[in-house]
Order: structure tokens, then C-alpha cells, then sequence
């Protein structure tokens, strides 16, 4: 009996391999992108102030800010949940990315990227990247729990900055 669960494993394992699923514990991204008619400083004028979260997240309230630059924590409310975020690096007029310091999403390690490009032709792309480690529930639990609020946060850059004809 005992030799049929480890053949049973072994079975799962080698499947888990020749499927190219991910391992426990992997990183994982989410990634999403946008064309909008802006340029980049109206753009990042938007999306790119720390304070400014709820701009691209509109259930985020009471964002309380502590320090100044790179260092910097932001603290809030959305749906109910306290978040704490912590600024990691800052291009300015660019990007920024930031880790989490307290989450109720079901992810650890997080960095999150919102970075800002000229695409031309009077065209901006606007992109919010994370890599985060699933945390207590299955890699696609984590991976939609994410896209959902970044495929949220595009549609509100697209509200703001519809494309013209």
C-alpha cells in the first residue's frame, strides 16, 4: 500500500514536470498592459504618485503616506482590508516598484511595478507588473486575486485617458 501512494507521487511529479505547471512555492507574474492617448507625463501625472493610488484603485481610501522618496510606506484601506506598501525604487516620470509590508491577499514576496513608457504617435503605455509568491492557496488563486485589481486599475487609466479616433 505504501509502496502505491510513493508511485502514485512520483507519477504526480513527473506529470507536474512534463506539463510545465509551477512548483510549490514558485514565482509567479501578473502582468498587464495599456495603449492610451496621453503623453507620458500626463500618464504618469495619473498613475505615477505615490499618494495617488487610488487613482488607478478607486476602493482605496484613507491612504496615509509616512516618509519621503525611496523608503516611503503608504498605508490603506480597500474593501474593508488594511494594506501597507513600501516604495523600493523610483524612476521618476517612469516607474515605480514597491513591495508589500501587510496584505490580506493571499501572496509573500510581492514587488510590484506601474511604469510608464512613450509608445509614440501621441501614445502612452501604462503597465503594472507583480512577481509574488503564492501564499495558503493555489498558484491560480494568487495569480487571479492579482490580475483582477491590475486589470481594474487599466480600466480606470482607460476611463481617464480614452483612446481617440
Amino acid at each position: 500500500m505504501l509502496t502505491h501512494k510513493w508511485i502514485a507521487l512520483a507519477a504526480c511529479g513527473a506529470f507536474v514536470i512534463a506539463a510545465g505547471c509551477t512548483k510549490p512555492g514558485a514565482e509567479l507574474t501578473v502582468e498587464k498592459t495599456v495603449m492610451v492617448a496621453a503623453s507620458p507625463a500626463e500618464l504618469w501625472a495619473f498613475v505615477g504618485q505615490w499618494d495617488g493610488i487610488a487613482n488607478i484603485a478607486p476602493v482605496v481610501k484613507d491612504v496615509r503616506i509616512e516618509g519621503r522618496g525611496v523608503g516611503a510606506t503608504r498605508a490603506f484601506e480597500a474593501n474593508g482590508a488594511r494594506f501597507v506598501e513600501k516604495l523600493e525604487a523610483l524612476e521618476d516620470g517612469k516607474s515605480y516598484t514597491y513591495t508589500f509590508v501587510e496584505t490580506p491577499l493571499p501572496v509573500e514576496d510581492y514587488h510590484g511595478t506601474i511604469a510608464v513608457a512613450d509608445a509614440g504617435g501621441g501614445m502612452s503605455s501604462f503597465t503594472w507588473t507583480g512577481t509574488f509568491k503564492a501564499r495558503g492557496v493555489p498558484d491560480e488563486d494568487a495569480r487571479k486575486a492579482l490580475s483582477d485589481i491590475f486589470s481594474g486599475g487599466v480600466a480606470e487609466v482607460q476611463k481617464q485617458f480614452p483612446v481617440r479616433e
